[in-house]
């Protein structure tokens, strides 16, 4: 009985380390999902940003479309 017991045990030590390694393979995974998204997310606002440089124009064509001919 003392050899089933000890051997239960090792079973649920290596089910335990797998359970772990699963997780942090899991939370790796996540992680680095999160960085790609800052970097898609600053490369569209990067984009935005040179798409509207110049205040100037957008006040010219607000003028432009309120003025009165």
């Amino acid at each position: 009985m003392d050899k089933s017991k000890g051997s239960n045990s090792i079973g649920t030590m290596i089910g335990a380390i797998i359970v772990v390694i699963i997780l942090l393979a899991g939370a790796y995974y996540f992680y680095q999902l999160g960085i790609e998204r800052q970097k898609n997310f600053q490369a569209l606002l990067d984009s935005a940003k040179q798409t509207a440089t110049i205040p100037g124009e957008i006040v010219t064509i607000e003028v432009s479309t309120t003025t009165k001919k």
